[in-house]
């Protein structure tokens, strides 16, 4: 085969076929010299005889080209040598003889080759001409590396750049290796950032249901397609199909149905990809910690409405209602409330033209939709004072007061049904309500248009909620564009921080060319920015393809991209012949200067500031992801201009790395990095004051808390400022370094930005910071240094705390002079910032990077002349994923993995140390530990507990997951090593605060898949449970004890516990799913101790392992085949008596039923009756060896003489030597009244 030229284009076309292998032996020379022809007869190849129409994707027939065909598997994969080389193709046309096969074809033009991307299938059956539709390409410097077109929209206003991405028919790499084609009809977008320097890109399309080929999820139609795309370059590296499959409503049973295919879509329009936010409430725990794409069919009255996830299960939403849904828009933040605005773009009149409101409460439990408040809430119109429709002639001054129309629970009513209540509620109908927008800045506020038709008014919108976390209460409406500005047919649009709307025109397939407008909320000024190419899409443009074009889908990428960029996307309404793209189209990238009258823009004269702030927290000695997050912090440093780079405390304690240097390995670590500030962990305390001035004294930036009083504590003196410090960033280490301060005062470059620490008072009790020191409010603490720092004329002020999340969101509520907090303590993930708005319009932003080094967090934060934060915009940059061959996708850095790789060599031993001795072998073999109890494993939950119990005493009941045991302690001495071995996961140790029921329910999750030895097995102390393998999964329980101090008894499913388990379990790893509601719903008390530290710890305190675990105890019994309490007694009674001739002696005669009912314990009980309760008085218990298997009788005798006693007898179980069956009835009890 000759080599072709590298691709310009990487298309892959193949056509299926049915395989037939003649003697393919044409020389090259002789191809093409048969190729001077547009015919190739079958002289030179016996087969069918085809005519190809060779097309560009937007049609136009390919006037001069040469084409190779070569022989591919179904799969498009070269398989044999070319067939033709050098064709020709002339007026768009080749015609040649093939034989039966399958086919691939490269096209040359002018010089560069093109792959269709494709397979061509010649059998007796197919076309005698067969179109291909190669992506031939137009230069233009607008034109982006991977669209084979130029932008179908120009720039109109000064400034503003626009750049194609993809035009429909191009293709890049799809997900299994084939080429993935852009198809039409391009709509709603969805952008978010994977922190690779690539961002992911979701598009609707909206096809009808029987359009299009078969997409992933079984069905044609409309469907949404994902595309990862370079940041830098705007090239598009590969795509896929989103949707895998479908979870749908069931009307009858009134409940999601499992799974399915094979769901055909039809006319997906906007879309909206709300941050996490929209569905989970940080503070409560409740609602969906992912995000969901959201949008809905535009079919008429029936459409339904979707969340996908972002795993491909999509969700149908029945709760929204039915409707002709253009865009359904979530509200980015209302706590544990969902709400969500639904658009219905239908004309006025016959119930039609909705403004929907639904408001929905977030759950703990679910699948993601049900969790993200989705489907269980209340469905409302929006109804103004007297508007009961929209027209052309509606007169409007100021706003109007709006309420809501309830419709109640709507998940089981048609839209017909819908329609009907609208029109009896006066719910307010409007002129095709299009897409619409929550306000970035004012959480109060929604905008919208009604798009009408050619010859009507087109408007904008503005609800004003008087308190959108109860919106059911109404607000104001008003018109902020009448219609007669030069608009016309106003469909998608997009709110920026900076108080601009981009608004997109839809005129259908009429005499105008569609624009794309600006209105800028402070002065109320409407621009033209762009509109649709005349050379394409005006009759007689020199490449015209259709006077029906619109653009669509506009979304702000300005937190991706930079500030001023937009994505939004062309539909080309010309019927396309290549069944699967349908019409034409175009992905594209366009920047828009900000508007001189922009809100909240700095006032004439000034201007805004931009600091860059990477910042990492609850590090806890964690180096291993040192030198890749080292990678990650000059990469993202070069990237901007004003950066400092933040800690929030939590450096010490977690790793061997602190157990050999004590804090000062990070230490050196941060040094090469350049750090600029941190604050004061509670773990910097952990080896008392001395620790935290050891490693003060050699810290080379200043180290921050305002809210310590430090006293007289004698280890930090000459360590300690109690007056803010000042200096310059180059002169750091010399000016403010080795020293503890409230709060510093940073020249960056020019500009003086503010910092104080924060640190939370449980140190007092939760670490060791001796006798001398204090903790004051944060709160408190927090005022006085921010009024101290705007003394000082400081108006940009960063808090580093560490207090928690929770606490964070108090302190900003509490002291709105804080522009940023750098938070810490609870190792929250926040992936983008959480904004706490203000009464005064300010605003505060707070970030948290999760925990142990890996994520870098980074913020964007602008600020104005006044200190007041304008815009932000944050992401969190993980350091440890992995791509599909298990490589890490940051690489180490160089200098930084030396000085770990240095530091790790005493580490290496470290691990040699001696740290106990066992005279048993201490079994954590991977079979076992994922399947029965084992004497390990009941060591390490002993050691749990018993640690728990030094900082929580109440603590009753230790549980841990068999996978997080890794290996066996053979008899002798135990090393540090072994133990890292056992438990190599560092996981750190919390208690949670459980039901009796939680605590059942969590063992059913242990126990689920003890078949497939999963790591999810629970061995446990302070309790022991039975359950029985043979049953379902979920029913597998039969019994549950809590140890007492007399003894095991049966778990009070209403009561609660105090468990301590791993901080894996925790954030419901392994399925506990129970664990992270409770943690969620701040029951977790964090420890902050690693596992193998607790393990030292308690095996330094009992000694030598010995004869207490040579064995188990019975903790876990499965007891599928033995007999159990729901089977068959194995005693039965045959005859009873009480005799009072001296006293009160009971006899009972019975029979052993089963063979190996050889041991049981046989208990007499005499009660007496107190006020009508019986009340026990006396016990006597017998235990019976030997059964012979004829009936014995037994006596329990009292020394007792009266009425009003009874006696009652049991024959427990004692056959099996193990405590977890010492209780367990084998005969019904027996009562015994005495006369």
């Amino acid at each position: 085969m000759r080599k072709m030229r590298p691709l310009t284009v990487a298309l892959v076309l193949a056509l299926v076929v049915t395989p037939l292998m003649p003697p393919f032996g044409l020389p090259a020379a002789q191809a093409e010299a048969a190729g001077e022809s547009t015919t190739v007869t079958e002289d030179v190849y016996a087969g069918k005889t085809v005519t190809f129409a060779v097309s560009d994707v937007e049609q136009r027939p390919v006037p001069a080209a040469t084409m190779t065909i070569f022989t591919t598997d179904a799969e498009g994969k070269t398989v044999g040598e070319d067939v033709y080389a050098g064709l020709a193709v002339s007026g768009g046309q080749a015609t040649v003889t093939l034989p039966e096969g399958t086919y691939g074809v490269t096209l040359t033009v002018d010089g560069k080759d093109y792959r269709y991307p494709g397979v061509v299938t010649i059998s007796a059956t197919s076309p005698d001409t067969i179109s291909l539709f190669v992506p031939v390409v137009e230069d233009d410097p607008n034109r982006g590396p991977s669209s084979s077109k130029p932008p179908y929209l120009v720039p109109t206003m000064d400034g503003v750049e626009i750049k194609s991405l993809l035009t429909v028919g191009d293709a890049v790499p799809g997900k299994d290796g084939k080429p993935y084609r852009m198809v039409g009809i391009p709509d709603g977008l969805g952008a978010y950032d994977n922190g690779d320097g690539t961002f992911t890109l979701l598009m609707n399309h909206e096809l009808r249901d029987t359009d299009g080929a078969v997409r992933a999820h079984g069905a044609k139609g409309a469907f949404v397609s994902k595309w990862i795309i370079d940041k830098e370059t705007l090239e598009v590296k590969g795509g896929e199909d989103l949707i895998q499959r479908f979870v749908l409503w069931n009307k009858e049973k009134n409940q999601y149905d499992a799974p399915v295919q094979d769901v055909a879509l039809s006319r997906l329009c906007s879309a909206d990809l709300p941050p996490q936010s929209a569905f989970y409430d940080e503070k409560s725990g409740k609602g969906y910690p992912g995000r969901l794409f959201m949008n809905g069919e535009e079919k008429g009255r029936e459409g339904r409405a979707f969340a996908h996830a972002l795993d491909g299960t999509s969700y149908e939403l029945p709760a929204l209602g039915k409707a002709s849904w253009e865009n359904i828009l979530v509200h980015p933040k209302t706590g544990e409330k969902t709400v969500v605005i639904g658009l219905d773009d239908t004309s006025p009149g016959q119930g039609s033209g909705t403004v929907f409101v639904y408001i929905g409460e977030k759950q703990s439990e679910g699948n993601p939709a049900e969790r993200a408040g989705l489907n269980n809430g209340t469905l409302y119109g929006l109804k103004v004072e007297d508007l009961p429709q929209e027209k052309d002639d509606t007169q409007w001054e100021g706003p109007k007061p709006f309420t809501l129309h309830p419709f109640g629970d709507a998940r089981n009513k048609s839209g017909a049904e819908l329609a009907q209540e609208i029109i009896a509620g006066g719910v307010t109908q409007f002129q095709r309500p299009e897409d619409g927008a929550w306000d970035p800045h004012d959480p109060n506020v929604f905008y919208f248009v009604t798009t009408a038709t050619m010859n009507n008014k087109s408007r904008l919108w503005k609800l004003t909620f008087n308190d959108v976390t109860q919106p059911e209460v109404g607000g104001t409406i008003e018109m902020l564009l009448k219609g007669d500005e030069g608009q016309k047919m106003m469909d998608n649009l997009t709110v920026t921080p900076r108080g601009e709307i981009l608004i997109q025109e839809d005129p259908g397939k009429n005499d105008h060319i569609a624009k794309v407008w600006r209105y800028t909320l402070a002065d109320g000024k409407l621009e033209e920015v762009a509109r649709h190419d005349p050379r394409r899409f005006a009759p007689g443009g020199e490449k015209f393809l259709t006077n029906d074009e619109e653009s669509s889908g506009i979304i702000d990428v300005s937190d991706i991209l930079g500030e001023g960029w937009y994505l939004l996307d062309v539909q080309a309404h010309f019927t396309h012949t290549d069944p699967e793209l349908v019409e034409g189209g175009q992905l594209l990238a366009m920047y828009v200067p900000p508007a001189q009258g922009g809100a909240p823009q700095p006032q004439p004269g000034e201007s805004a500031w931009r600091l860059t702030i990477l910042h990492t927290n609850d590090t806890h000695a964690h180096l291993e992801n040192g030198a890749r997050l080292a990678t990650l912090i000059k990469e993202e440093r070069a990237k901007a201009e004003n950066v400092l780079l933040l800690d929030a405390g939590d450096v010490f304690t977690g790793t061997l790395f602190f157990t050999q240097y004590e804090g000062l390995a990070d230490l050196d670590f941060m040094d090469l990095l350049g750090y600029q500030a941190m604050t004061i962990g509670n773990h910097e305390f952990d080896k008392g004051p001395e620790g935290l001035a050891k490693f003060v004294k050699d810290a080379p930036f200043p180290v921050l808390s305002a809210n310590i009083d430090f006293g007289e504590e004698p280890a930090l003196g000459g360590l300690v400022e109690t007056t803010i410090g000042e200096s310059t960033i180059d002169e750091l280490s010399s000016n403010l370094g080795g020293k503890i301060y409230p709060a510093v005062v940073l020249d960056v470059n020019g500009e003086k930005v503010g910092l104080f620490g924060l640190t939370t008072p449980e140190t007092a009790f939760i670490s060791s910071p001796g006798e001398h020191i204090r903790f004051r409010d944060p709160v408190e603490a927090a005022r006085e240094t921010v009024a101290q720092l705007q003394a000082k004329g400081v108006q940009k002020i960063i808090a580093l705390t560490h207090i928690g999340y929770a606490e964070d969101l108090t302190l900003a509520e509490a002291v709105p002079e804080i522009d940023v907090i750098v938070g810490g303590h609870s190792h929250t993930r926040l992936d983008e910032p959480v904004v706490i708005q203000h009464a005064d319009g300010t605003q505060t932003v707070i970030v948290q990077a999760h925990e142990h080094r890996k994520y870098l967090g980074r913020l964007d934060v602008t600020f104005n002349a006044q200190g007041d934060v304008i815009d932000a915009n944050g992401k969190l940059i993980p350091t440890s994923d992995k791509d599909a061959d298990d490589n890490y996708t940051v690489a180490e850095d160089p200098e930084a993995k030396a000085l770990i790789d240095e530091l790790d060599g005493p580490i290496q031993a470290l691990k040699q140390t001696v740290v106990g001795q066992t005279a048993v072998f201490l079994d954590g073999e991977r079979d076992h530990v994922r399947t029965q109890e084992t004497n390990l494993g009941n060591l390490i939950a002993d050691g749990m507990l018993d640690f728990a119990r030094s900082f929580v005493p109440e603590a009753q009941v230790a549980i841990t997951n068999g996978g997080g045991i890794r290996s066996s302690i053979p008899a002798g001495e135990i090393t540090l090593g072994q133990v890292m071995e056992v438990l190599p996961f560092g996981n750190v140790l919390v208690t949670l605060e459980l039901s009796g029921e939680d605590l059942i329910a969590a063992l059913e999750n242990g126990v689920s898949a003890v078949e497939q030895k999963k790591g999810y097995f629970p061995h446990v102390a302070g309790l022991r449970y039975r359950y029985d393998s043979s049953k379902p999964a979920g029913q597998r329980i039969v019994g549950v004890e809590i140890k007492t101090e007399n003894g095991y008894r049966p778990i009070d499913p209403k009561a609660t516990y105090t468990v301590v388990t791993n901080k894996f379990m925790a954030d419901g790893g392994d399925g506990y799913t129970m664990f992270k509601a409770a943690q969620d719903a701040g029951k977790m008390t964090n420890l902050f101790y690693p596992d193998y530290e607790v393990f030292v710890a308690y095996l330094e305190k009992i000694g030598t392992v010995g004869e207490a675990y040579a064995g188990v105890e019975g903790r876990i019994v499965d007891v599928a085949g033995q007999a159990g309490e729901s089977e068959e007694a194995l005693f039965e009674r045959l005859e009873s008596h009480v005799d009072q001739t001296d006293g009160i002696t009971a006899r009972v005669t019975v029979r052993p039923k089963a063979p190996y009912a050889s041991k049981a314990a046989v208990i007499f009980e005499l009660l007496r009756s107190v006020g009508g309760t019986p009340e026990p008085i006396a016990i006597t218990a017998l235990e019976k060896e030997g059964w012979s298997g004829t009936p014995e009788t037994l006596y329990g005798r009292f020394n007792v003489t009266g009425s009003g006693y009874e006696v009652r007898v049991f024959i427990l179980d004692g056959f099996s030597g193990s405590p977890d069956r010492a209780e367990k009835s084998l005969a019904e009890p027996l009562v015994l009244p005495v006369e």
